[in-house]
């Protein structure tokens, strides 16, 4: 009995054993089934020899040939005991280097987990994001087994990834540039750089859902790239986009807050209503901090003429240019904004190409340069210049809170230009009401047409203000008022011929009655030589050409030339319509000087009558006698030596009428 116990004790140890071995299937032999099988084949032979023993002992193989035999039975389970543990031996064998590389495993992957959290606290707490690009690949490349590593970095403002930093790579490497055009995608710009480059491994960094970075990595010549540190360098670029994208939020933030600040700022500026002069050391001061600009201009548009009022502080808030000082801006980078409505950002001066720059701006040492236009209701009223010593200094986060700040200014500026308009207008009405106390006072034309070339002189301040009459016969002008701004030797001040060949264009404005502005660089509307020289002067760029009318009958004409350039000034609207002004109170002076002229001859004549019936009765009498005699001198210029005695009859004609006329002029005389 106690060797039946003892025999199923074993069997039942060997049942346990295979329980067990099935319950840590999972997790022992993991990826190792040929051991597994092995095991249990060795526990189940043991088991069946347990289990023969147990039988034997209790005599069921007693009564069956061979196996009843002593020899047999110890044969069986020697076998059966050899099988088992040669088996259980393979199992053990199989296990035991997967299990040990399997601990080797572990003990990588704790490792590689190690390193990774390591760079990424690097990443996550590094201050500075230039150390990110300069430090981490370096880091990478010793944990991960490369040689080298580079990184390509794509700005704002450019189109191209170009190589910001390496390690242990070549200077062809660091200097490639990888340009991506409207129909590549970020996939097809990253495959395209690693074939290029050849590099075992790259992963990109994306900033606000675009790619702005590519690290690259070179390994040995044999390098194989194992599946678990293609993770974890996934893992660490996306450690990196998580980084960055952080810190974009956060710079963000920070910027929208200062802009917050500096438009508040500015909108207390406007608020004290004061005029451009005035704040100029604030705004100045204003965008010194708020972009670093050692340089601030601003450029006033004066209505709608291209010269414009300009207001420019320098290094250390020197005042470079005050009271609005008008200097032309054709072909500088004012007139580009002006054009284009856009802002424009140069960098680097140096190496931009761009000739189109102030020389105020460039003789002042500027190398970097923000252009932004002021625009009010889709018009440009002016044009803000800010500048720094040092290439590069300003960034596009510059020059958007630039574009910021002078929205913010265009209502100052919009209520500077209408100041400036009020004023004018003002000035202009106050001339005429002067104008209107010289009229009242005076009874001389002359008077009357000096003091009109006189206001529009002192307040147009052209170059030349000539008025002219027409005689009678409509054919010729003569000057009456000439001023200019300064002497010009070769202004001609005679009477000038008024024809269609000669003064087309004056000829038009008598003819037509309607004003006329001429611009010299338009070849439709400029004059030829002759006209220039006779009724302005040579070199004139621009006019203004004005009929004095009467009752729709154009009496004299208004001419006002200008030397400076179209560009720098034109005639606008309110000098035309104040010299029309001037033109119709002129023609109602003429027209109530001529009607006093009227009644005061109708009066003398009334006076003088019979006087003037004698003189009448004696020129009808001379007018006879005359024509006889004029009669026979002509006959004698022409038949004088043809007439053959009849001489003596012409003679006596000629004397007869001689006699007649002096008795005439006797008699007057008496």
């Amino acid at each position: 009995m106690s060797q039946f116990i003892l025999d199923l004790f074993f069997a039942f140890i060997f049942v346990i054993l295979s329980i067990l071995l099935m319950r840590i299937k999972d997790r022992a032999f993991l990826e190792n089934r040929e051991s597994y099988r092995y095991a249990a084949s060795g526990i189940f032979v043991l088991f069946l020899v347990s289990v023969i023993r147990m039988l034997n002992h209790q005599q069921i193989f007693a009564g069956v040939p061979f196996l009843s035999e002593p020899v047999c039975q110890d044969l069986m389970e020697a076998i059966g005991i050899v099988g088992g543990m040669a088996l259980m031996l393979a199992g053990v064998s199989i296990w035991l280097p997967i299990k040990k590389r399997r601990a080797g495993e572990l003990e990588s992957e704790i490792t590689r987990n190690s390193t990774v959290q390591k760079i990424e606290w690097e990443i996550r707490n590094s201050d500075k994001i230039s150390r990110l690009f300069d430090m981490v690949p370096e880091l990478i490349c010793e944990k991960f087994g490369f040689v080298g590593s580079a990184v390509f970095m794509k700005r704002s403002e450019t189109d191209f990834f170009a190589c910001r930093y390496t390690h242990n790579t070549d200077f062809a490497v660091f200097s490639r540039r990888f340009y991506q055009s409207n129909g590549d995608s970020d996939n097809d710009i990253l495959h395209n750089s690693e074939k290029v480059l050849k590099a075992d491994y790259c992963f990109p960094v994306y900033i606000n859902n675009k790619m702005r970075v590519i690290v690259f990595f070179w390994g040995e010549k044999d390098y194989r790239s194992d599946s678990d540190d293609i993770m974890a360098l996934d893992r660490i670029g996306r450690t990196y986009t998580e980084r960055l994208n952080r810190q974009f939020l956060a710079l963000k933030e920070s910027f929208y807050e200062e802009n917050w600040l500096y438009l508040s700022q500015i909108k207390r500026l406007i608020a004290r209503r004061i005029d451009l002069k005035g704040s100029l050391h604030d705004l100045s001061a204003l965008f010194r901090h708020a972009v670093g600009a050692e340089y601030f201009s601003l450029a006033v548009l004066d209505k709608s003429r291209h010269n414009m009022r300009r207001y420019t502080s320098g290094i250390n808030r020197r005042i470079l240019l005050e009271d609005g000082v008008h200097l032309p801006i054709d072909g500088t980078q004012i007139a580009a904004v002006i054009n284009s409505h856009r802002s424009m950002l140069i960098r680097d001066v140096t190496h931009s190409g761009d000739t189109g720059l102030d020389s105020l701006l460039l003789s002042c040492g500027q190398a970097s340069v923000v252009v932004v236009p002021i625009i009010n209701y889709g018009r440009v009223i002016g044009c803000l210049t800010l500048a720094h010593s040092r290439p590069g200094h300003f960034t596009r986060r510059a020059l958007l809170r630039a574009e910021m700040l002078a929205a913010a200014m265009a209502p100052a500026v919009e209520s500077a230009v209408l100041r400036a308009s009020i004023f004018e207008r003002d000035r202009f009405l106050g001339a005429l009401s002067v104008f209107d106390m010289i009229i009242e006072n005076s009874r001389d034309l002359n008077t009357v047409l000096t003091a009109a070339a006189s206001a529009l002189m002192d307040n147009v301040r052209t170059t030349m203000v000539r008025i002219s009459m027409i005689d009678s016969d409509r054919t010729q002008l003569h000057t009456k008022a000439l001023k200019l701004i300064r002497p010009f030797d070769d202004v001609n001040s005679n009477s000038v011929s008024l024809s269609r060949q000669l003064t087309p264009w004056h000829h038009l404005v008598a003819r037509e009655g309607r004003l006329l502005l001429i611009n010299q660089t338009d070849p439709e509307t400029s004059f030829d030589e002759n006209e220039a020289k006779n009724l302005v002067f040579p070199g004139v760029n621009s006019a203004l050409i004005v009929p004095i009318a009467i009752n729709g009958l154009t009496q004299g004409l208004i001419t006002l030339g200008e030397m400076r350039n179209w560009n720098r000034f034109s005639y606008d609207s309110a000098v035309i319509l104040f010299v029309r002004q001037i033109a119709a109170r002129v023609a109602s002076f003429i027209k109530l000087y001529r009607m006093s002229q009227l009644l005061t001859g109708r009066k003398k004549a009334r006076e003088t009558a019979p006087a003037e019936e004698q003189e009448k009765h004696i020129l009808d009498e001379i007018k006879s006698p005359l024509t006889r005699l004029r009669g026979s001198l002509d006959l004698l210029k022409l038949r004088g030596s043809e007439i053959e005695g009849g001489s003596d009859k012409v003679f006596a004609a000629i004397e007869q009428s001689a006699d007649q006329i002096a008795t005439l002029l006797k008699g007057e005389t008496k």
